[in-house]
């Protein structure tokens, strides 16, 4: 018997059905690179189409970097925004990887 526990498992059609309740339902997908949120904003749109509908809300399809980037400005506008570690722009954090793999 694993200790590991399972993600509990949503297919791609009930995820769209959720994005269509519209953007109050609080689905935010988040995707390891660009390209594949953007194939899931392309599928969900092209899932719109064939129901016909005409008109429809954005999903909130973020690939990871975009994700850490608005969670940090919202926290950045809070009472928090004191405890908040600066961020690292990308060429730190190639610099930090770099060294990381190195050692």
């Amino acid at each position: 018997m694993s200790s590991i526990q399972e993600f509990p498992q949503i297919t791609l059609t009930d995820v769209f059905n959720r994005f269509s309740i519209g953007l109050k339902s609080g689905v935010v997908v988040v995707t390891p690179n660009r390209r594949l949120a953007m194939v899931l904003q392309l599928e969900f749109n092209s899932s719109q189409v064939a129901r016909g509908r005409i008109t429809w809300g954005t999903p909130d399809i973020l690939p990871i970097a975009a994700f850490i980037e608005r969670a940090y400005k919202e926290v950045a506008y809070s009472e928090q925004a004191i405890k908040l570690p600066i961020l690292l722009t990308p060429a730190q954090e190639q610099a930090l990887w770099e060294d990381i793999i190195r050692h």
